[in-house]
């Protein structure tokens, strides 16, 4: 990667030249222009009338080597701009083959750091961390204190330079062994480990981001469901909501559950205890639960039985992911239930004061004005439906301790997107672990560590 980042270095350093030269050859021929103004300088200071012989003689021998001049000078021009352009032709293809090197490098660096990519995919769960834990537990056994620190502190440099790869997140647990002087640098394993953690999931949080509301309620999951699918479009074009162009393909929850797995076989690759992965699908189920919700409440065009439908539909494909990756016990689908519960209140009946009390009862999981918002934007599906009447709205509106709901969800209408769970990374004992467990590629290129 360094040669050929040399390489381009050089191929720019060469383009710079070229280009100089040219501009200086096209200067050159511009400094041969004054010559033409021999003639006119002859007629000034000779002027064609004459008083003797003498003088008429004299223009007309200057007169006459100014045509010479002025000839040999336009032959010598002629000559010049023919050279230039031969000379411009050739820079130009250098220039043109100069770039294409450049083309080539830029595709060179893509493929290197493609082949890193899969590299690294292909290593054995853990391989990195094992591999710096088995160098340190042989320092530290040899007596080595010195040796010992100084493994760990490349290692914790190499490992910040790697972020947000998380290359190496199950190091904290593997480097606990060393002595007490060896603190500070637990500590700051166990910082960096936090903060690959959250720079992963930032980037997670960030592809999700623009999925969220076209895939889980925009996203016409159950054909024929409902013929509102224009409408939808049309409402969001007139709100200016939507900034994907026309003709482009709408995200689904294949598109969700798809950035979801990349996360999981991330955090897989590392060995990494289940119940982090299990922190990291709850933040991620959170943010899911937050915008779709919030987005939800503010489009009168969502709230209706059919949307209901469709986004209890889409809820229930996550849940069934998260619960096919024993993700469920750490509160990835537990986070999930305000939005359960929005799409519920969508289907169920709306009329009578039994209905009412039965929401209270039910929707635990969302506040009063939450409930309310939705009630007050629920529109008719068909002429079959009716919107909700004042009346019921006023019987919801009772205060939660007369129909014994004690509302523990926060006053505010909208969910805060932006709220991060804490994070805790649970101590691991280091593993009965040998070097010949170890299965190293070669290209790894580390066979000068000896197995002992």
């Amino acid at each position: 990667m360094q040669a050929l980042q040399k390489d381009k270095e050089n191929i720019s350093k060469e383009k710079e030249n070229l280009t100089a030269q040219l501009h200086e050859k096209e200067r050159t021929q511009n400094g041969a222009a004054p010559l033409f103004l021999l003639s006119a300088l002859i007629n000034h200071f000779f002027p064609l009338p004459c008083h003797s012989f003498e003088h008429f003689f004299l223009w007309f021998i200057l007169f006459m080597y100014a045509e010479c001049v002025q000839k040999a000078v336009q032959e010598a021009s002629a000559a010049l701009q023919s050279e230039l352009d031969e000379e411009k032709m050739k820079y130009q293809g250098l220039l043109r083959e100069l770039t294409r090197l450049e083309q080539r490098y830029d595709n060179l660096r893509e493929m290197n750091l493609l082949t890193e990519v899969h590299s690294a995919l292909a290593l054995p769960p853990g391989l990195p961390a094992s591999v710096i834990f088995l160098c340190v537990r042989q320092a530290d056994c040899s007596g080595d204190q010195a040796r010992a620190r100084s493994l760990c502190s490349s290692a914790l440099i190499a490992m910040k330079r790697q972020i947000p790869s998380c290359w190496l997140g199950g190091g904290v647990k593997q480097t606990s062994d060393l002595d007490m002087t060896a603190l500070d640098l637990i500590r700051s394993l166990s910082v960096l480990c936090i903060q690959a953690y959250q720079q992963l999931l930032s980037i997670t949080e960030t592809l999700l981001q623009k999925l969220i509301v076209p895939a889980l309620l925009e996203s016409e999951t159950i054909a024929g469901l409902s013929g509102s699918a224009v409408k939808l479009v049309v409402s969001r074009k007139r709100a200016g909501s939507d900034p994907r162009p026309l003709g482009a393909d709408s995200p689904t929850m294949a598109s969700v559950l798809r950035q979801l797995r990349a996360l999981h076989t991330a955090l897989s690759r590392q060995a990494l205890p289940q119940s982090l992965a299990e922190q990291a699908f709850r933040q991620m189920t959170y943010l899911i639960c937050a915008s779709a919700l919030n987005n939800l409440l503010l489009r009168k065009d969502m709230c209706c039985w059919s949307r209901g439908m469709q986004i209890r539909y889409n809820v229930s494909v996550l849940e069934e992911w998260l619960r096919s990756q024993d993700l469920a016990a750490g509160g990835a689908v537990a986070t999930l239930e305000p939005l359960i519960q929005a799409a519920q209140l969508l289907q169920v009946g709306k009329k009578t004061d039994a209905d009412a009390q039965a929401i209270v009862r039910t929707c635990t999981a969302l506040s009063s004005k939450q409930i309310m918002k939705i009630l007050t934007l629920y529109t008719p599906h068909s002429d079959l439906d009716e919107k909700v009447s004042l009346n019921f709205i006023r019987t919801v509106q009772v205060p939660p301790a007369s129909l014994g709901r004690s509302d523990s969800q926060p006053p505010q209408l909208l969910m805060d997107v932006r709220r991060a769970f804490p994070v805790t990374v649970p101590y691991s004992p280091p593993p009965a672990l040998s070097a010949d467990d170890l299965v190293i590629p070669e290209s790894l290129k580390i066979s000068f560590l000896r197995r002992s």
